[in-house]
């Protein structure tokens, strides 16, 4: 048992000591994902799901939630991102991104809107492109307008990421 116990503390003590290899740069390569409960509520009916995504539990008037993606300091604020989410409603989810910079330049992307009102979870897109040339280190977030219960049925805001 004490030999199992040092080969333990050994394997620890390896891992802390090594320096990073090339593995953290393709970790900051990847998108940066949240779930739907890092989005704040700014107005309406919030509810969350044992599976953490949001979604507006009211049967009239819309949830509005903003939710923010960590800004970085390389220059490029955010070239992609998606949100995951769920449209059981006649009326649309609709989603902007907005990304502010330290010196006070701001970035508003188009609108989307969601185009499916089903039972299956959906992507929309943002292809971004915000580079340094617009903006330099600061933050985005995405705000989105989530309809009310149709019918019993919610729509669902799952989660979501942004690419720099």
């Amino acid at each position: 048992m004490k030999s199992y116990i040092v080969v333990c503390q050994l394997a620890v003590i390896g891992a802390l000591s090594f320096p990073q290899s090339a593995d953290a740069t393709l970790i900051a390569l990847q998108p940066r994902q949240f779930p739907g409960t890092m989005c704040q509520k700014r107005s309406g009916t919030m509810a969350i799901t044992s599976h953490g995504e949001v979604y507006n539990s009211a049967t009239s008037g819309n949830l509005v939630v903003v939710c923010p993606i960590s800004g970085d300091n390389s220059g490029g604020l955010l070239a992609s991102g998606t949100i995951k989410y769920l449209d059981q409603s006649p009326s649309a989810i609709s989603c902007v991104v907005r990304c502010d910079s330290m010196d006070g330049a701001t970035f508003t992307s188009t609108t989307l809107v969601s185009t499916e009102n089903d039972a299956e979870n959906h992507t929309m897109s943002f292809d971004i492109g915000v580079s340094g040339d617009h903006l330099v280190a600061g933050s985005c977030h995405y705000r989105c307008t989530i309809p009310p219960k149709n019918s019993g049925k919610a729509s669902y805001l799952i989660g979501y990421d942004g690419l720099d």
